[in-house]
């Protein structure tokens, strides 16, 4: 089983551009290993939102940082901007994409107790994936 688990949950148009764009990051982070981390967190699942307002309105893929200490497992579910993403050259949809990965972490790493070491798992991914933390906070 992965460290990082990465899916999508959209509607509209950007299900399969959204997909096509994390699917190489998430590739990539397999060979993460959730020892060199800390010992809170076995699992990560991130789940990137990306739905039109309307639809968010009517009360679907609402955000989510759900984490379990007891079970050491994170589910965190934070949106993309639907109409950004979709407008959006490649590049800037890999940099809104590695930014949910990056926020995600951040969110795990705001509520750790016992010493997740989140700044070094978003170092490790943003170098595994070939951006840095200046390109994605530009985004």
């Amino acid at each position: 089983m992965s460290y990082i688990f990465i899916t999508c949950e959209t509607n509209g148009d950007v299900g399969h551009i959204l997909r096509e764009t994390f699917f190489p990051f998430s590739e990539k982070l397999i060979g993460l290993n959730a020892s060199d981390y800390g010992t809170e967190i076995d699992s990560i699942s991130i789940v990137m939102l990306c739905a039109t307002q309307d639809f968010i309105d009517s009360g679907w893929l609402k955000e989510r940082r759900y984490i379990s200490w007891k079970n050491r497992f994170a589910d965190i579910r934070l949106q993309i901007d639907y109409a950004r993403f979709f407008h959006a050259n490649e590049r800037t949809r890999q940099l809104l994409v590695a930014k949910n990965i990056v926020d995600s972490i951040r969110v795990i790493e705001a509520r750790s107790r016992k010493g997740f070491k989140g700044e070094k798992l978003r170092t490790d991914i943003l170098g595994l994936i070939g951006l840095s933390i200046d390109e994605v906070g530009a985004v």
